[in-house]
């Protein structure tokens, strides 16, 4: 737990000066992918239904955007370090989530959000014991 904090700590003054450029939930979602990176064992996440339309960098949940920036490093490595890049040069809009992904962020945000919902449908099914709702 102490590791976890200070971890988030780093990445908000790490993220200081790129503050102005980036949206909120994109920050607050980079803290928490970092963040996450120092927890040692399993992760225990609780995900429920919700619409699936929006821009998953754009989620009021950390945890969420935080999970999407883990899918997109998953599909096209060094894509955490590019987007960093990026936005500490200064430049934010949507294109350069798709500069830094190599492809439209849009249709990786549609198929996590497919997957979410497998993941969600999964762990909800009668046969799953891992304590996830």
């Amino acid at each position: 737990r102490i590791r976890r904090e200070i971890q988030k700590g780093m990445a908000e003054i790490l993220l200081f000066g790129i503050q102005n450029r980036a949206p909120k939930t994109m920050l607050d979602g980079i803290i928490e992918y970092i963040s996450n990176l120092a927890d040692v064992g399993p992760q225990k996440r609780v995900f429920d239904f919700r619409d699936v339309r929006g821009k998953c960098w754009e989620d009021e949940d950390p945890a969420v955007v935080a999970e999407f920036l883990g899918y997109c490093e998953g599909k096209t490595e060094g894509f955490i370090g590019r987007l960093n890049q990026a936005m500490r040069e200064g430049r934010w809009d949507e294109e350069t989530l798709d500069r830094a992904l190599g492809m439209p962020a849009k249709h990786l945000c549609e198929s996590f959000h497919s997957s979410m919902v497998m993941k969600i449908q999964d762990l909800n099914s009668p046969n799953s014991a891992c304590g996830y709702r």
